[in-house]
């Protein structure tokens, strides 16, 4: 899309981009059998009967560390500029209290955040598994649907991954779907009788599990630097 406006000057809307990226990425669910891609939102699952839990509640994290992990407040423009205005005031006891002033408006910024997007997992059953019937397991992979407004504010770390701008079945609005890698978590088949929201196409999925599988894999080991 990019590469199209630059070329023949075309300018869209997050809004008409999200109606082509939802075209391209995502399908409509017409049964709620366990498949890779099934994206399950958070709103949509019935309440437990008493002593049991859905997959979400068993993922470990509140809405204040969840937030944390998500955004920078940093790269908000206002917070940003407040920044760049510290660094140029004269006079230790200035400076101090302009960095904190700033600190202020990203505190601020992070508890406006905090609530501001839906939660969801996703299926990263391989699809050789499902295809074969040996789909032992659902195998989820926590997700966040960020309203278009903050998806600037979401971090670049290796384990986000941000898709979008898309429209979401249920949700209001264009929003983002963000990856966490770190939150996974499996089920049976049977535990599972809700109706996905929608799903994921293959050709997506494929680059998610390379995504999702390079951060799972990736080498650790043990240095000195200072």
């Amino acid at each position: 899309m990019e590469e199209l406006a630059r070329v023949f000057g075309i300018v869209t809307s997050p809004a008409d981009q999200a109606l082509l990226n939802s075209m391209i990425l995502t399908s409509r669910v017409a049964d709620a059998i366990p498949r890779p891609g099934s994206v399950y939102l958070r709103r949509d699952w019935p309440k437990p009967p008493a002593g049991q839990s859905t997959p979400f509640d068993m993922l470990p994290g509140n809405a204040k560390a969840l937030t944390k992990e998500l955004f920078d407040p940093y790269l908000d423009e206002t917070v940003k500029k407040s920044l760049a205005e510290a660094k140029v005031v004269q006079g230790q006891k200035a400076a101090s209290g302009a960095r904190a002033d700033a600190q202020i408006q990203a505190n601020t910024l992070m508890a406006k955040l905090e609530g501001t997007y839906e939660e969801a997992l996703v299926e990263f059953t391989p699809i050789c598994d499902f295809a074969q019937s040996k789909q032992v397991m659902v195998r989820l992979v926590r997700g966040f649907f960020i309203p278009q407004e903050f998806a600037h504010l979401v971090k670049q770390a290796p384990f986000l991954h941000k898709i979008g701008p898309i429209f979401v079945p249920g949700l209001d609005g264009v929003r983002h779907l963000v990856l966490n890698a770190r939150y996974v978590n499996g089920f049976a088949p049977s535990v599972f009788g809700l109706h996905p929201a929608m799903r994921l196409r293959q050709q997506l999925m494929a680059a998610l599990q390379a995504w999702f599988a390079s951060h799972a894999g990736r080498p650790g080991y043990l240095f000195i630097d200072r």
